[in-house]
């Protein structure tokens, strides 16, 4: 199983170009023409299979995305909520805390 490397694929550039100046200059045209296929078709499975990782990244990736963008859109629901929650709990805490503070005031009169 081939992966997909940039420099393997550069790799590939060079031996079918070297092989087919290699057999071109020694043999007969027909050694050329059949080392030449044989680094050709190393190039195209691995291209090929270059092709079907990035795919299946690319499928993977948009998968997760989908995944996120609605945990993300039931994050900021939540959050909405509990800010609505909260805007409403504030004049209650406030008028609880002038009670308190209302209490406090009165009780150091009557003791004092």
């Amino acid at each position: 199983d081939y992966k997909c490397y940039p420099p393997l694929n550069f790799l590939l550039i060079f031996l079918v170009s070297s092989a087919s100046r290699r057999s071109a200059s020694r043999h007969s045209t027909a050694t050329a023409s059949a080392n030449f296929s044989e680094v050709s078709a190393a190039a195209i499975l691995i291209a090929s299979s270059c092709d079907r990782d990035v795919t299946e990244l690319t499928m993977q990736l948009r998968t997760q995305a989908s995944v996120l963008k609605r945990a993300v859109l039931d994050e900021q629901s939540k959050s909405s909520g509990l800010r609505d929650q909260l805007t409403q709990k504030e004049p209650t805490l406030r008028r609880a805390e002038q009670e308190v503070d209302s209490s406090g005031f009165r009780n150091k009169q009557l003791e004092g």
